[in-house]
């Protein structure tokens, strides 16, 4: 295709203020841009980068903490014995920075006109500037999977499936007992 391309360019294009331009430098350029062209079709879809980058958003250790929590807490019920528990998150968390609002109002003939002006407000950070947290809210459990040996049992079974539903707000079908 290369080929093709230099080969359809003109004596004249090749030539400038009467100095020739190196076909390999044409070349060179041309590879260029079809390389940079080709690589944004490589990289995916912005569903999947979005995807990809959701999936290690949350911190891995505060889950760990969360399925060592559930297991401690399941294993000293009656009958449970010994538990597995993983849990999936839904969300990365949120942090909450502070803002500023300045409200105007101005009035003119019998309508009162409001505008708003929010801006962050920045603390001074190690590397310069960073914005004020005021909030920090931690990511959300998507599911639980329990796997209990005493969950054999379906008063046991029912037991564990209560007190994950309590502990964790889940809808019915984001918790699975299982032994």
């Amino acid at each position: 295709m290369l080929k093709l391309i230099l080969n359809s360019l003109t004596k004249q294009d090749l030539e400038h203020e009467g100095k020739k331009v190196p076909v390999w430098l044409i070349g060179g350029i041309l590879v260029a841009i079809l390389f940079l062209a080709g690589s944004s079709l490589w990289e995916g879809t912005p569903k999947e980068k979005q995807a990809s980058q959701k999936a290690v958003t949350y911190d891995d250790a505060y889950v760990k903490n969360l399925e060592m929590r559930l297991t401690n807490t399941l294993k000293s019920m009656d009958g449970v014995g010994e538990v597995k528990v993983f849990i999936t998150m839904e969300s990365g968390g949120e942090k909450v920075v502070a803002t500023d609002t300045q409200i105007r109002t101005e009035s003119s003939e019998g309508e009162n006109k409001e505008e708003r002006d929010t801006t962050v407000v920045f603390g001074k950070g190690t590397g310069g500037q960073n914005p004020y947290i005021v909030e920090e809210k931690m990511p959300q459990p998507a599911g639980v999977l329990v796997i209990a040996k005493g969950a054999a049992s379906g008063r046991v079974k029912n037991e564990i499936y209560e007190a994950v539903k309590a502990l964790f707000g889940l809808s019915p079908h984001r918790i699975k007992v299982s032994y």
